[in-house]
């Protein structure tokens, strides 16, 4: 029955992380003129809760920015550079994490270095 439990909170949360994206990509898109607007603060705000609740039920993000890339948890969609250390130079797609399980990889581009 637990499984049965994860497999639907799973699924829940797969049907979520599109909304999710979009709240994302409107905040990273706010005109710095209406930084300090009450909307923006507002749609700010309905994503901490997200965030929160996502948490609660144990959905983490995966952190990317900066890390070593890791093929367990991402997908590189470009690389440059040259040499044999992989870092994640930037994020896509938000990846994330139900547990120990990845539900969906983040997409990132690496920098070989």
């Amino acid at each position: 029955q637990a499984a049965v439990l994860e497999l639907a909170k799973q699924d829940v949360v797969l049907q979520l992380l599109p909304l999710i994206d979009n709240i994302d990509r409107a905040l990273a898109h706010v005109p710095e003129d209406l930084a300090d607007n009450a909307w923006a603060k507002g749609v700010a705000g309905v994503a901490k809760q997200a965030e929160d609740t996502f948490k609660n039920v144990g959905v983490a993000k995966i952190q990317t920015v900066g890390q070593p890339f890791d093929h367990n948890t991402m997908e590189a969609v470009a690389a440059e550079g040259e040499g044999d250390q992989e870092v994640v130079s930037e994020e896509l797609q938000a990846g994330y994490q139900l547990g120990e399980k990845v539900i969906r990889p983040a997409m990132v581009k690496v920098e070989r270095k």
